[in-house]
């Protein structure tokens, strides 16, 4: 039986203007998360 997917990420991008300029935390991110599966590293961006 396959795995369905619950989540899709694509091309995540998440940006901070900083007094020192902008700050890239994420950029260009693609990740899913399929139904029983634990992926603490990609928990972690959100």
């Amino acid at each position: 039986m396959e795995n369905q997917e619950l989540l899709r990420i694509n091309h995540l991008k998440k940006y901070f203007q900083t007094p020192r300029g902008t700050l890239s935390a994420v950029d260009d991110v693609t990740f899913s998360i399929n139904e029983r599966e634990t992926n603490y590293t990609c928990m972690a961006l959100l």
